[in-house]
């Protein structure tokens, strides 16, 4: 197994993961930041940190570009594909991590399909590769795989690049694609109230897939591929602590679904109102507060206030040493009462 470990050097100069500290005291203003970094000089295995999980233990998980990271405030340990070496992580461009309710972790990839890590497992049985294989027709279907999420029935179900939303049998071991609707490929997935599984496609809007039976729901309007409609093409989507479920897409728009899936929200009038451009947002978080964190491509740290529906931009200032390294922040995570972030184009992992 390839694992190395780096102990970190805890003075704050020397780490570049970046954590904002909520002000639980405001509402919707420039928050108070604490910068603590953790930079790949430092042990982080590639710049680009994809996606971040906290598992029950307290370790925080980092998927980048080059392999899984897992950090437990003083050192880095990761983990990498080995060719030919079933004891290791099936690939190492991860997009995805996932902790199902026995402390499993899932991994998802690009580049090998998914792995399991079961930590109670001994060391050289802790990962296990799901890989497509052209001679198992009930097998993972393919390798790119972009989400995981788990329905109240203990079945996974992936986010694919060409092959639907799959669903993942955890005591059959068995792969099914039980809803073959619209376009193929599968950006994002969250569960939302009732049993539903939103899965928002690359051309194909959301489609609404009822877990217990099976039943879906789509937009007819959706099956045109380029058809001008908003949001055809959803990029990340994030449940809030009200049950409604906030989109990013494309086309460059935030929306909100209700919680009863009637009504739909667009923010635009907000943005206009604050002067900060329209941007494929393409992480969100939900702070104490009930404020919403938005990663943007181009735009920043976006914090948004549902309740007044004001907004403040977080933004690189290049006379402040204290202020984002960049506009393109790749995905945004709560840690307790802080916000974790990355930016992918500096060497550090401000995740």
């Amino acid at each position: 197994m390839d694992i190395a470990t780096n102990h970190l050097n805890f003075a704050m100069r020397y780490i570049s993961l970046l954590f904002i500290l909520i002000n639980s005291a405001a509402a919707a203003v420039p928050p108070d930041i604490f910068f603590k970094k953790i930079n790949v000089e430092q042990g982080l295995s590639h710049k680009k940190v994809n996606c971040i999980i906290e598992d029950r233990r307290g370790f925080i998980w980092f998927g980048t570009e080059d392999g899984l990271n897992r950090y437990d405030g003083r050192s880095i340990t990761y983990f990498r594909h080995v060719h030919n070496d079933k004891t290791t992580i099936s690939g190492n461009i991860i997009k995805d991590l996932y902790e199902d309710r026995d402390g499993v972790i899932w991994i998802a990839t690009q580049d090998g399909g998914m792995s399991r890590y079961d930590y109670r497992l001994p060391a050289r049985q802790q990962f296990k590769q799901f890989s497509y294989d052209v001679h198992n027709q009930k097998g993972i279907p393919e390798n790119g795989i972009n989400k995981i999420v788990e329905d109240r029935y203990n079945y996974l179900w992936l986010g694919t690049n060409s092959s639907f939303a799959v669903r993942y049998n955890k005591r059959s071991g068995l792969f099914d694609t039980p809803v073959k609707k619209g376009t193929k490929c599968v950006l994002a997935l969250t569960m939302g109230r009732n049993d539903t599984l939103l899965v928002g496609r690359a051309g194909g809007g959301l489609l609404k897939i009822n877990t217990r039976d099976l039943s879906y729901k789509s937009d007819d309007r959706y099956e045109n591929l380029y058809a001008p409609l908003p949001h055809a093409s959803i990029t990340a989507m994030f449940r809030d602590k009200k049950d409604g479920i906030w989109l990013g897409s494309w086309d460059k728009a935030v929306y909100r679904l209700s919680s009863d899936g009637l009504r739909e929200s667009v923010y635009d009038a907000a943005f206009k109102g604050a002067n900060i451009a329209m941007d494929e947002y393409q992480s969100f978080a939900e702070d104490l507060n009930g404020q919403i964190w938005m990663a943007g491509r181009r735009t920043g740290l976006i914090l948004f206030d549902p309740a007044s529906k004001r907004l403040v931009s977080l933004r690189h200032e290049k006379q402040n040493a204290g202020s984002l390294s960049d506009d393109h922040v790749n995905t945004v995570f709560k840690d307790g009462n802080s916000i974790c972030l990355k930016n992918p184009r500096v060497p550090s992992a401000q995740a």
